[in-house]
């Protein structure tokens, strides 16, 4: 997707602890833009061996009962460039999908470590983050706000630059 932002150059690294994902982001505007710093969901496929990590919401869904917590935004000044890091364990656990009835949840262990390349969805606007306290006749979740302030999704994508530590 075209926009203001870009992303320049994705890394990724295992230093035996951690998988280090580099972002490097360029605001191609004369304003200053707003992009997430965290990832709000992150995919691996093993056959692939390919990791996807998503810096938006609009990849994830309102959750019954759960704690929704806004993500962390950095400012990109006008014309400039900024790097986001993160810090990823080396395996993530997921609930396993099953098509048979359990009496207690599965889990599988997904070894991201093992990813070779990566792909980064940034999601970015022209505008800092607010809640809109104004009433509406349809009240907006937070996710719902969030998803509604991007004005753009930045994509990029790398590959595993080395292995350090075990």
């Amino acid at each position: 997707m075209n926009g203001d932002l870009e992303v320049v150059k994705v890394e990724m690294q295992d230093d035996g602890k951690n998988v280090i994902v580099t972002i490097e982001l360029h605001n191609k505007s004369e304003r200053t833009l707003h992009a997430y710093a965290d990832p709000r969901n992150i995919k691996y496929d093993p056959a692939t061996r390919k990791l996807t990590v998503f810096l938006t919401d609009r990849e994830t869904t309102d959750r019954v009962g759960g704690i929704f917590m806004r993500p962390n935004l950095r400012a990109v000044d006008p014309n400039g460039t900024t790097v986001v890091r993160l810090v990823l364990p080396r395996v993530l656990n997921r609930l396993k999908k099953s098509d048979q009835k359990t009496t207690s949840p599965e889990f599988e262990k997904l070894n991201i470590f093992e990813a070779e390349t990566v792909e980064v969805h940034v999601a970015w606007s022209d505008r800092p983050f607010y809640s809109d306290p104004r009433p509406r006749k349809t009240p907006r979740t937070a996710r719902q706000e969030l998803v509604a302030w991007e004005k753009g999704l930045a994509v990029g994508t790398g590959r595993k630059t080395g292995t350090t530590g075990r």
